[in-house]
């Protein structure tokens, strides 16, 4: 039995150029809650931007977040319970390359997010200050993102076995601890909760939801989903534009 669903953001529960919820996803989400379903975000994004977009998400209620790709597990009023920064080892590896490259790259720590360059990007949501990267090698970073071509990964995970490289879009790289994930933020969570991995479902569409579909007993990809994450899922949906979310939950009898 089914008892708790965690949901990707991006793709998922909004449309990437809207950046809003269908009705049929609030309703959805809605019917959940009055089954007494407990509903989880597992998103790459902190908790500032998670505030930020508080009217996207004004119709409905969510019982925690997976944040950060798993870094940064918080309650229903964003309390963390879970936290698992990169080292800072690792950090300083990063900050050389990136230097070297002259990427731009986005710092992440608790609620403060910083650029260590100017950089336009339409991804970049919120107002950031640039900042001296090796901040990070004093606080508490949990993850870092940047437009890395995918043939750079290895610039940064050559001897640099602390760290690992997840991507929710084409060019866009998130740079989260080895042993991180949204899996280990879910695992986590369903610890924190008392819940056990048969009795979770996810939904998800970018290639950093694949972990979190194959942990998951019931792991359902949108149509719109990346070509990897739909080989590895227990079933695809229909698209997030033919309420594809929706239309999964009602063939599982979840509402």
């Amino acid at each position: 039995m089914i008892k708790a669903i965690f949901f990707d953001i991006d793709g998922t529960l909004t449309d990437l150029k809207t950046r809003r919820m269908r009705p049929s996803t609030i309703e959805a989400l809605n019917r959940l809650k009055e089954k007494g379903i407990y509903t989880f975000i597992s998103s790459g994004r902190p908790v500032r931007l998670m505030i930020q977009e508080s009217e996207v998400f004004q119709d409905v209620h969510f019982d925690g977040y997976v944040l950060l790709n798993g870094q940064y597990c918080t309650d229903e009023n964003f309390k963390a319970f879970y936290k698992k920064p990169i080292k800072k080892e690792a950090i300083k590896k990063i900050i050389q390359v990136s230097k070297d490259k002259e990427y731009a790259l986005r710092f992440f720590e608790d609620e403060y997010i910083y650029l260590n360059k100017e950089k336009k990007d339409e991804f970049i949501y919120i107002d950031m200050p640039i900042i001296d990267p090796r901040r990070a090698l004093e606080k508490d970073t949990y993850q870092i993102s940047g437009s890395i071509p995918e043939e750079d990964d290895s610039l940064y995970t050559k001897e640099n076995e602390d760290i690992r490289i997840v991507r929710w879009a084409k060019g866009r790289a998130d740079i989260i601890p080895f042993d991180g994930g949204k899996a280990n933020g879910i695992q986590e969570t369903i610890r924190h909760y008392g819940f056990h991995r048969e009795e979770i479902m996810a939904f998800g569409d970018g290639e950093n939801d694949i972990e979190m579909l194959e942990y998951a007993h019931i792991g359902i990809a949108m149509g719109n989903g990346h070509p990897n994450l739909l080989k590895i899922a227990d079933e695809v949906c229909e698209n997030l534009e033919e309420d594809g979310l929706y239309k999964a939950l009602l063939r599982h009898k979840m509402i």
